[in-house]
């Protein structure tokens, strides 16, 4: 009988890891129209529908916190539109993360220098990089970008021609842009290095850890940053 009760709980834990991984699916086909259907809209628009979204679900699930930075504090102190704490499965283990929001749509559009962008003498990579190691969370790259036939990411099982929201961490950014200075970078080469977002609910690889996933997926980031103390 007690082995029984064990194996529902699993099941249940499973069945809610699920449930968060269907709704940002939803969520990422949402922006995807969203993109679709206003083509011109700015990032701060995508992001703010985001943090919306993100605290309406956290209602139903309770598994993160969010808080958008003003334009002064991102520009000066911390180089990232918003901050995310995701708790996955149980409250003991979550990840913080910053991230940088960029909006990339056409082909090409002079992408080295959108993500190498710098505000006076310093780059916002850099900004990003430096607040994340101070704070010890993770900095990342949200890219809002709607898929098509020629995207492929770092995982070839994801079903994404809906999807427009794909991560990467800010140290594949920077290698990217340095290997492609002076080069052409498309918008499939830069989604290459990418996962989609959901997949930080979806992914079987993080039924054992988020280290497991990070370190399969975005080896960079155990090159360059620790992960004490955040899970």
């Amino acid at each position: 009988t007690s082995h029984s009760k064990i194996v529902m709980g699993k099941q249940s834990k499973r069945e809610k890891f699920m449930s968060k991984c269907t709704e940002n699916i939803r969520l990422d086909n949402e922006v995807y129209d969203f993109i679709d259907f206003v083509n011109d809209v700015g990032e701060e628009s995508i992001t703010d529908y985001l943090v919306w979204q993100w605290r309406k679900l956290n209602k139903k699930f309770n598994y993160l916190s969010v808080d958008k930075h003003t334009r002064h504090f991102e520009n000066k102190v911390s180089g990232a539109d918003f901050e995310l704490e995701l708790w996955i499965l149980t409250k003991r283990n979550n990840f913080s993360f910053v991230f940088q929001a960029k909006k990339i749509i056409p082909d090409y559009n002079a992408y080295c220098s959108k993500l190498n962008y710098k505000n006076g003498t310093s780059r916002q990579l850099d900004v990003l990089i430096n607040y994340a190691k101070l704070k010890n969370k993770l900095p990342f790259y949200l890219l809002y970008s709607p898929a098509d036939s020629g995207t492929q990411t770092k995982c070839p099982q994801n079903n994404i021609l809906k999807s427009a929201l794909f991560m990467t961490d800010a140290y594949s950014v920077d290698s990217l842009t340095l290997n492609f200075k002076g080069k052409r970078l498309s918008k499939n080469r830069i989604l290459n290095e990418t996962n989609p977002f959901h997949c930080l609910f979806c992914c079987p690889l993080i039924d054992s850890s988020f280290l497991t996933y990070f370190n399969n997926y975005f080896p960079s980031l155990a090159e360059n940053h620790s992960f004490d103390n955040t899970e």
